[in-house]
C-alpha cells in the first residue's frame, strides 16, 4: 500500500471556496449614498497592521506613552480603514464623528467574520500589555541606572568632603535641607525612596 499523500496548507488554501470574500453595505447620508465594501476577513500582512496600528496607538515603546482610553477609538478606526477600505485624513474629530455617530462601524462589524476579528482584537490587547510592561521595565532601567551614577559619583566626592572642614561640611549639609524642604511644600507628592538593593519605591507624602 503506496503511503498516502501529507496535506500542505497550500493545498486546503487553495481549494477553498472563493466567495462571500466581500459584502458591500450602504451608508445614507443628507446628499448621496455611499457604498461600501467589507471585506470578511483580513489576509496575514493586513491582520498584522492591524494589530500593531492598534497596539502602537496605545502603547508607544519609543516615546513612553501609554494611552490606554484611545483602545476603543482606536479599534473603530483601524476597523474602518482595514476592513471597509475607508482612508484616514490625519483629522481626528472627523474619524471621531465617524467612527461613533454615522453608524459604519455597527455595520462594517456585522458584515465581517467574528472568528478573526475578535482573535486580532485579543492579539492587539495582548500587545498594548507587552509594550507597556516595556515602557515600565525602560523607565525602571533609567531611574537606577541614574541611581547608579549618583552612587559612584558620591563614592568619588568622599575626598572632598574629607578635605572640607566641619563648618563647611555643615554648611553644605545645610544648604541642601533647605532643597529638600523646599520640595515638600506641596500637601500631597510621591517621592522615591531607594532600598539597600536600590530598587526604587514610590510613597505618597
Amino acid at each position: 500500500m503506496s503511503k498516502s499523500k501529507k496535506i500542505t496548507f497550500g493545498m486546503i488554501a487553495a481549494d477553498m471556496p472563493k466567495t462571500g470574500e466581500r459584502e458591500t453595505i450602504k451608508f445614507n447620508g443628507v446628499n448621496r449614498e455611499f457604498e461600501i465594501e467589507v471585506r470578511k476577513t483580513l489576509d496575514f500582512k493586513d491582520a498584522m497592521g492591524f494589530v500593531r496600528s492598534i497596539a502602537a496607538t496605545c502603547a508607544d515603546v519609543n516615546n513612553g506613552e501609554y494611552t490606554p482610553e484611545l483602545f476603543d477609538f482606536t479599534v473603530r478606526v483601524n476597523t474602518l480603514i482595514y476592513y471597509a477600505g475607508m482612508e484616514g485624513t490625519g483629522d481626528a474629530v472627523r474619524a471621531y464623528d465617524v467612527a461613533y455617530r454615522s453608524g459604519i462601524y455597527g455595520a462594517v462589524v456585522d458584515a465581517i467574520d467574528d472568528e478573526q476579528y475578535g482573535v486580532l482584537l485579543q492579539a492587539a490587547k495582548a500587545l498594548i500589555g507587552y509594550s507597556r510592561e516595556s515602557i515600565i521595565a525602560f523607565q525602571v532601567a533609567k531611574v537606577n541606572e541614574l541611581i547608579e551614577k549618583m552612587d559612584e559619583v558620591m563614592r568619588e566626592g568622599d575626598t572632598v568632603v574629607n578635605a572640607l572642614s566641619s563648618d563647611e561640611l555643615n554648611g553644605k549639609l545645610e544648604d541642601m535641607m533647605r532643597i529638600v524642604n523646599v520640595g515638600r511644600t506641596a500637601p500631597e507628592q510621591e517621592t522615591a525612596e531607594v532600598d539597600s538593593d536600590n530598587i526604587v519605591k514610590l510613597t505618597r507624602e
